[in-house]
Parts: C-alpha cells; structure tokens; sequence
C-alpha cells in the first residue's frame, strides 16, 4: 500500500515532470539550434541513469538469499578465524558435524585415544530465518542446541553456524565441503 501512494505521489510526477522538460528541451533545441539545450538533456538522462544503476545495485546487494536446503548439507568444522588461538584450534581437531540427505546431523566429537563418538540426532528443517533447521534431540550433547543461529557474509556466498555449548559459549561452524 505504502509504496503505492509513494509511486503516485512521488515517482509518477517526476517522470512525467522530466519527460514534459525533455520535450521542451528539445523543441527549444529544433528552434535554436543551441547545443546547450543538448547538453541539458545529456547531462539529466546520464545523472538518471547512473542513479538507477545505484539503485539497482543496492537493491542486489540486499536482496534476500534463496537459501535451500542442498545449501546446508554437507561437512562443517570449526572455524578459527573468529577467535583464533589454541582453544579454537582444540575445538577444530575435537568437533565437526555433517549435515546428510537423510535429514541428520551427525556431531563427531574426537576423543583422547584418537577415536570418534558419533551423536546422531534428526533435523526438522524450516526455509525462514534466522534458523533454517532445529534438531530433534535424541542424543544429549553440550554443543548440540535446537536452533542454531545462521549467519551469512555480505556476498551471500559464504555462511556459519553457531551453536551455542554449555561448556564452550558460542561455536562458529563453517561448511567445508558438500553440496
């Protein structure tokens, strides 16, 4: 509704106020033959034009990211980037998760003796933000959390995890391969 009455009171105007001015530009140009009035017309429909490029720049830049569901599966490991030192580093060799096809989540935790314990729970997945999935818990984990938070960089290119743990505070997963 909102930008209905913007586009009538606002929009609709200045386009016709600027063609009426195109029109009388060049009518005083065909009577004069003054390359001015040519350069008027130039320098408005340049300034229009890289305007709408602006804007329809802007406007691809924020627009929302068709995220689906073959986004997210795949691996995911501890990103050390966020807070780089050695706990990150020990979180990364003790903790990842894949995302299946299958509607899983399987969480790897490493152990001392070089082993792997698996907790495997199910996903109920759900496209709106900012949770695009919550995890059905079966096996308790301190890192595992129902909803997990998504977040994506600016490109939509790349995005993470966030689990909060019991034990660590806030994990930052980021996908490492998979679909």
């Amino acid at each position: 509704m909102l930008a209905g009455v913007f586009f009538i009171l606002i929009i609709l105007p200045a386009v016709v106020s600027i063609l009426i001015y195109s029109v009388y530009q060049l009518i005083k140009y065909f009577t004069s033959r003054n390359k001015n009035h040519l350069q008027k017309l130039a320098i408005l429909w340049c300034t229009l034009l890289v305007l709408f490029l602006v804007l329809f720049t802007y406007a691809q830049i924020n627009a929302p990211v068709a995220f689906t569901k073959e986004h997210v599966i795949g691996s995911y490991q501890i990103d050390t980037s966020f807070y780089p030192g050695k706990n990150s580093e020990w979180q990364k060799k003790h903790f990842r998760f894949e995302i299946t096809q299958n509607d899983e989540i399987i969480l790897f935790e490493r152990l001392k003796d070089g082993s792997e314990l698996k907790y495997v729970n199910k996903i109920k997945w759900n496209m709106g933000p900012p949770f695009k999935w919550s995890i059905l818990i079966k096996e308790q984990h301190h890192i595992l959390d129902s909803r997990p938070t998504l977040f994506r960089s600016i490109n939509n290119k790349k995005f993470y995890y966030v689990f909060k743990s019991q034990n660590f505070g806030n994990m930052f997963f980021r996908k490492v391969k998979g679909s």
